[in-house]
C-alpha cells in the first residue's frame, strides 16, 4: 500500500516550487496547501490541524498518522451577535 505524504518540506528548492506562486498544488489527486512561513505543503485535510495545533503537536500527529480531536472553538460575543438576525415580523 502506497503512503501519501501529509507534509512536503523544503518546497522552494524542490520540484514542487511552483506551488509557492499558486498557494498550493494537486499532487497525485490530493490537494496540498502551501505555507510560506515554514516552506511546506500540507495535505488539504490536515490543514486545519496545522493551524490549530502547536507545531510539535502537529508533527507528532503526522508521525502517528492519527488526526487528533481538536478543542472546540469558543465563540466570541461578536460571533454570537452575527448569528442573531433581526426579524421584520417581531
Amino acid at each position: 500500500m502506497e503512503r501519501i505524504p501529509i507534509i512536503i518540506a523544503e518546497v522552494s528548492s524542490s520540484y514542487f516550487s511552483v506551488a509557492r506562486y499558486s498557494g498550493g498544488a494537486t499532487i497525485q489527486g490530493e490537494l496540498y496547501i502551501y505555507h510560506p512561513e515554514r516552506d511546506i505543503l500540507v495535505k488539504g485535510d490536515w490543514d486545519k490541524y496545522y493551524h490549530r495545533l502547536q507545531w510539535e503537536d502537529f508533527l507528532n500527529a503526522v508521525k502517528s498518522g492519527q488526526k487528533p480531536t481538536l478543542p472546540k472553538k469558543v465563540k466570541t460575543k461578536k460571533q454570537e451577535q452575527k448569528n442573531i438576525t433581526p426579524s421584520l415580523f417581531d
